[in-house]
């Protein structure tokens, strides 16, 4: 399983329910962080070419903007300011990415 940041333009008063909840459905993701409004930590053995697909049909399934970036993380080398309970699974999933 490998971890990937997506990063992606949320449009002003516009719901992603409907996005969040197909996005997250896919059986090929296994583990999904989502502190922050734009962006999602997530565990996958997909690759982040099938991830982006994925992510855009999402989107155009919602009709949200497609403008996404994904990123391949290394959830051991991180900083900065959240709540506990996001700091809490981004440590336990760490220690799944450095055994993989």
């Amino acid at each position: 399983m490998r971890f990937y940041l997506l990063i992606f333009d949320r449009q002003f008063g516009k719901s992603y329910k409907g996005f969040h909840d197909a996005f997250v459905a896919h059986q090929s993701i296994y583990r999904w962080w989502h502190y922050l409004k734009n962006s999602y930590i997530i565990g996958t053995d997909l690759s982040v070419g099938d991830l982006s697909r994925h992510a855009g049909a999402c989107f155009e399934q919602h009709q949200l903007s497609n403008t996404h970036l994904i990123l391949s993380v290394d959830l051991t080398e991180r900083q900065g300011m959240l709540p506990p309970d996001a700091w809490k699974w981004i440590r336990e999933n760490a220690k799944i990415d450095e055994d993989a």
